[in-house]
């Protein structure tokens, strides 16, 4: 069996369970520092991210000078002579160990269909990534008053972006890694109103300000490994939301009325009968599927925080991200190599039946 069959099961193995753990600790912070702002959560949702894909990696060697980091060694799967291979878990101890013994055959299949799932969501990154170029090739180009508009938004955010309008946009979307680039739909502008369509142009300029189409082409590689599990669609569908709102709270500020930018939102949604579902890769205002949680953060009442209390907010939330990664590092599965009814530590494993 090789190294590479062995890394995959153990990071399948880990990441079944860990995903969903690191999860619920990252929706219990960001309840906790609600009251910070869209900001806050964003980037408690992005942490959590780069943890589900880090942790089920790591692996914490065996060192001789103390105990500790063999007590965060953890579960581990290992080949076992005769066609076997064995996967071991360890808790909060190492001689707390249990495992079963599976045939190099059924491992061997495991990591198969893992690569193959791996495959799978690669190829449909790269689908919508087409798509997406497909999509900004040859973009019919907008002169006239609402290119004199969208000069003075992005002016106001001190970029240089191009608009244009696309057949195959469902909606204002925004593309590009450098120069960002705003597509319209067919005859979205000249049926928007104009304090709504400015509305647009803040919400999408401020996406281009803070890159968000690079960094979620980013977060897309990124999260591949875990791709299949249902906590890491609902970790992307987190971020997703809480990066809407950042976007939300700059396009309100720049226009200097969040109930105003707020009522924008509702016409524009109304005024889209039909949603197309998408297969691309483009930053749209309309990506987050929790548009009434957006309005009220726009129309609620903002709330300030005391030094003290958002003191004891950040160190809870501290607490909280460490705990979490030291659970999981002790707690965790391996594939590694046993003989003769041992681990590679030597100690007898206990065999499941």
């Amino acid at each position: 069996m090789s190294a590479l069959e062995l890394w995959l099961v153990s990071y399948l193995a880990n990441s079944v369970w860990m995903v969903p753990f690191i999860f619920t600790a990252a929706w219990a912070t960001a309840a906790m520092t609600r009251s910070l702002g869209p900001r806050m959560a964003h980037r408690i949702w992005v942490a959590a991210l780069m943890l589900e894909i880090l942790l089920p990696a790591l692996r914490l060697r065996t060192l001789n000078a103390g105990s500790l980091w063999r007590i965060l060694r953890g579960l581990h799967v290992t080949t076992a002579g005769e066609g076997r291979t064995a996967i071991t878990m360890s808790t909060a101890t190492e001689y707390l160990k249990s495992g079963i013994v599976l045939p190099h055959g059924v491992v061997s299949a495991i990591a198969m269909i893992y690569a193959a799932i791996l495959a799978y969501f690669t190829a449909k990154l790269v689908w919508s990534l087409w798509r997406t170029l497909l999509l900004a090739k040859n973009p019919a180009p907008i002169d006239g008053g609402i290119q004199i508009r969208w000069r003075a938004v992005t002016a106001a955010f001190g970029i240089n972006a191009g608009i244009a309008e696309s057949r195959e946009a469902y909606g204002p979307s925004t593309v590009g890694l450098r120069n960002g680039l705003l597509l319209l739909p067919d005859g979205f502008a000249e049926r928007t109103a104009e304090e709504d369509l400015t509305a647009v142009m803040a919400h999408e300029c401020a996406h281009i300000v803070r890159r968000d189409f690079a960094k979620n082409l980013l977060y897309s590689l990124i999260a591949l490994p875990c791709a299949f599990h249902p906590a890491m669609w609902l970790t992307q569908a987190r971020l997703s939301e809480s990066r809407e709102m950042v976007c939300d709270a700059i396009a309100a500020e720049m226009l200097g009325d969040p109930k105003k930018y707020a009522r924008s939102l509702l016409r524009l949604v109304s005024g889209m009968v039909e949603r197309v579902p998408r297969n691309v890769h483009a930053i749209g205002i309309f990506d987050a599927n929790h548009l009434e949680r957006r309005i009220m953060i726009l129309t609620g009442k903002k709330g300030t925080s005391a030094g003290a209390l958002r003191a004891v907010t950040f160190a809870a939330c501290a607490a909280i991200c460490l705990g979490t990664c030291a659970s999981a590092l002790t707690l965790r599965t391996e594939i590694g190599t046993e003989a003769n009814g041992t681990t590679e530590n030597g100690r007898p494993m206990a065999k499941d039946a």
